[in-house]
Parts: structure tokens; sequence; C-alpha cells
């Protein structure tokens, strides 16, 4: 129990940080289910089966089993839906994204070789987006008891003011420039006896609520290129090898609103309103490695493993801010006390740059299966384990303070295995190809309720030319999660985000 209340605890300071967060490690981790129509109607179930360009990103060794040299083009629409709720007050907001989310190809090589046992070999190259990051989110509540100013409260402490006198903000270090953004628009001051900064944002109990608003747009993709090399051998076993290269850009725009009507201090000032925005921008690159094979004990079925190496991925942040703020402050002291209005617009236009850091991914295991119904279609499943406990943040002497909240070392408490099921199945009639699929991955919380199961259905159709290839897919996804409105306000708001994936291929034989 100890460690859930820690991972509790952990999580209410941890959520939605501006950097090098939660909210990051899970962003590079988890990836979608992207590909061509025919993998993504039959939901990824492929790992035994290949034969399609993007089974190559499931199964290394899924690229030799193609009879002959294709390529293929995806273009896919995405359409998302997020509702959220923060206290009583329910919102949603809708994106829609076009994009070109698969392509790639794959070269066939037959070996005339006849005493050889090596049948044919492969080379494929092929892109898939991993990652769709875009989307919108409006929150909006009347938060009884918590404000902004425990964010700036909690940045300021151990701080004293001599750390930010003097300076420009492109003097000054991350924790420096949220001090003075909060001391420079006023929602912060300084207690030169106590040496202690303190917040000009009323808590008196007059039981008036705050007024609170975060709108974020998020744009950006997790990308993989992947170069391919597989071997049939005996005509039942195929083995293969991926050496893959990611990209990535994430940009997040994140304005917070709050205002509130509580009573003014009679002494110094009182803000009645803050508008803080963070503009995030993360670029970077990475390796991994995959490794598997597939075994024909008979014609008709097929069985697969497949290693996934951790992604080593590099990233570089860069923080933009600026803070509005509106209030009053004590005229002539009274009794009672008079105010005059004042307000704030500080806009630092130095974007704050951090050191580049490293994050490792979780490495997967996947078990698949399928069976050949000879020309009539098939029925496969595929199984996978994820470990997100093992996610590392390096340097390790930056991420492994166990009083810092980038800590690597609450991640084994936060987070547990995962486990995901697919299932599809294909059914030819002539030309045509009905499919079909289901899919279930698990939470990587330990506790499922910052985090629920994702659960997901697909359909498509296809129709095959000979040396032409069309097909047409459509899948959905629903998963629920929290988050908190703001870093610092712990107060959870709750979200429940379903997509919806439109998808159509063409593939050339050539």
């Amino acid at each position: 129990m100890k460690k859930i209340y820690l991972a509790i605890a952990f999580i209410t300071s941890f959520f939605n940080a501006n950097a090098q967060g939660v909210n990051e490690a899970l962003q590079y981790s988890i990836t979608d289910m992207n590909g061509t129509a025919r993998f993504r109607s039959v939901s990824g179930a492929f790992g035994a089966l290949g034969g399609d360009l993007s089974a190559v990103s499931i199964n290394p060794a899924s690229s030799v089993v193609f009879a002959n040299n294709q390529a293929a083009f995806t273009l896919n629409n995405n359409y998302n839906s997020i509702k959220s709720q923060y206290f009583d007050t329910k919102t949603e907001t809708n994106t829609n994204n076009l994009s070109f989310n698969q392509i790639g190809g794959v070269f066939v090589f037959e070996n005339d070789d006849n005493s050889s046992g090596w049948n044919k070999f492969a080379l494929a190259i092929n892109y898939d987006n991993q990652a769709n990051f875009r989307n919108s989110v409006f929150l909006s509540g009347e938060n009884p008891t918590n404000s902004i100013d425990q964010y700036f409260l909690n940045q300021a402490r151990g701080m004293k003011f001599s750390d930010i006198s003097g300076l420009e903000f492109n003097e000054m270090g991350f924790q420096q420039t949220q001090v003075a953004l909060g001391y420079d628009s006023q929602l912060l001051d300084y207690d030169s006896t106590n040496n202690v900064f303190y917040a000009n944002i009323s808590h008196a109990p007059d039981g008036k609520k705050y007024s609170q608003q975060s709108t974020y747009k998020n744009t950006g993709y997790n990308g993989k290129l992947t170069f391919n090399f597989s071997a049939e051998y005996d005509k039942k076993l195929m083995v293969g090898i991926n050496l893959n290269a990611h990209f990535s850009e994430f940009t997040q725009q994140k304005n917070f609103f709050e205002k509130n009507d509580k009573a003014n201090y009679d002494s110094g000032a009182t803000v009645k309103s803050i508008s803080f925005y963070n503009e995030l921008q993360t670029k970077g690159a990475g390796f991994s490695l995959q490794v598997g094979g597939i075994y024909k004990p008979t014609p008709e079925l097929r069985l697969g493993f497949t290693y996934d190496s951790p992604t080593w991925m590099v990233l570089e942040d860069q923080l933009s801010q600026r803070i509005s703020t509106t209030g009053v402050v004590v005229d002539t002291p009274g009794p009672p006390p008079t105010y005059k209005s004042f307000s704030h617009n500080i806009d630092p236009r130095t974007p704050i740059v951090f050191e580049p850091y490293t994050i490792v991914t979780p490495d997967k295991w996947t078990f698949s299966g399928a069976y050949i119904f000879g020309k009539e279609g098939f029925i496969s499943f595929d199984y996978s384990i994820k470990d997100y406990s093992t996610i590392i943040f390096k340097p390790f002497n930056q991420f492994n303070d166990p009083k810092g909240n980038n800590s690597n070392n609450i991640f084994p408490t936060l987070f547990g295995t995962s486990n995901e099921f697919r299932v599809g199945a294909e059914k030819k009639i002539k030309q045509w190809s009905l499919r079909g699929g289901y899919r279930r991955e698990g939470s990587p919380y330990v506790d499922k309720s910052y985090m629920s199961d994702l659960e997901g259905f697909s359909g498509g159709i296809g129709y095959n030319w000979g040396g032409t290839k069309l097909d047409f897919a459509y899948s959905t996804s629903k998963r629920s999660y929290k988050e908190e409105i703001f870093q610092n306000i712990p107060d959870l708001a709750n979200f429940s985000k379903r997509n919806h994936n439109f998808t159509v291929t063409l593939a050339l034989e050539f």
C-alpha cells in the first residue's frame, strides 16, 4: 500500500509537466495501430502472416512471405473526439487530420542454388507513422480549493530573491524563469524578513471558487523508418531483422486561465485573473531493432515470434512562456482600505532550451499464430508483453535523484506490465476480401484508474486486380484517462478519447 500511496502522491505533482515527465515517457512508449489498410482492418494481427508491408513492423520475417516485389502507399484520415469533465463541467473537443501514413516497398530474390536450404531472400524499406500527436482539448471548471499559485509557489520553494534579481530572462534557468514570471506579474511577492516567496491570490474561506480553463493544441508525429532483411529456409522457417530509425516532432500550445472573486487583501496586492501560456517544442531521433521468425509446421498453420528492443530516443525540448495578470493593490490603507487596479503582461521572448536527454522505452515480446484456409482466407492472433516500469531517462545523474520529480526511481512504482491481444480474420470471395479485427491493450499504469485499457474494433474491404490491390479500412478505439488541468493543481480531470480512422492503401506489384 505504501508504494501505491507514493505513486498517487507522485502523479498529482507530476501530470502535465512542461518537459521530461510522465506524459512524455508514455508519449514515446505507447504506439498507435497505424499502417496499411489491410493491416488496420484486422487490428494489426499480422505477426504470423506476413505479405503486408506494415506486417514487417510487427515481425521482420514477414517480408519474405511476399511472392513478388511490391510497393504500397497509404492515406489515412484520423478523427478523434475527447470528452472531458473537470468538477461539474463537461466539454468535448473534436480534431480531424489527413496524412500519408505509410509508404514502402519490398524486393524478393529467389535462390537458384538448389543445393542450399535457403529458398529466397527479401529486402524491404518501409515508413509507418507510429503515433499521431494531433489533437485539441478544452477544459473548464470551478475549483473550490486550489489555485495555479501552487505551481509558482512550488517552483519558488527554497529560492531567494537574490536568485532572480538583476538577471535578464536569457540568463536564467527553468526554475528561475518560473519564479521571475510569477514575481514580475505580481502573482508572487517576497517576504524579506523570512526570506520566502508568497502568493497574492486570496485563499480566504469565503465560499467562492477559482474559475479555471485550460486549452491546449498538440501537433506532431512519431515515425519509424524500417530497413528490413529476411530469409526463408526449407520453405518452413522464415527469419528476419529490422533496423529502425525513429523521428519525432511534437508541439504543444497550452493556455491556462484562472479568475476569482475572492476577498481582497487589506494590504499589498490581490491577483484576480491569470493567463499563463506555454509552448513546448520537442524534436528527436532514435534507433531500435527487431528480430523475428515465422515457422510453418504444416502448410496451414503458422507460428510467429518477435523481439522488439527498447527504442533509444535523443530529444531536445524548447519552452516559450508568457503570463498576464490583473488585480487590485491597496491605494490607501484605511480602514477600510481603498484599491486601484493593475495589470501586467510579461513576455520574455526568450525560449528556455533544455539540455538534450535520452529516453529508453520498454522492450516488447510478441507471440503470434495464424491458420490459413488455402485461398479462402485466414484467422490470426498476436499477443504482446511490454513492461512500462523499465522506462529510463538519461543522463542518470539528472534523472535518478529520488527527491526529484523526474526520478527514474518512481517508474517501477507508477507503471507495470501491459498485455496486448489482437485477433483478425480475412475472407476472400473471388477478387474481393472482407476483413475484421479486435484488439485490447492493457493500461501502462499499476493503478488503472489513471488510464484504462484500450479497446478497439476494425473492419475493411479490398479488391485485387492481380498486380494492383486497393484496400479500405475503418478502425476505432477508446481509452479513458486522468490528468491535471495544470501542474501542481492536484485536482484531476477525467478524459475519454475515441479515435476513428479511415484508411486507403494502393499496392502495386512489379
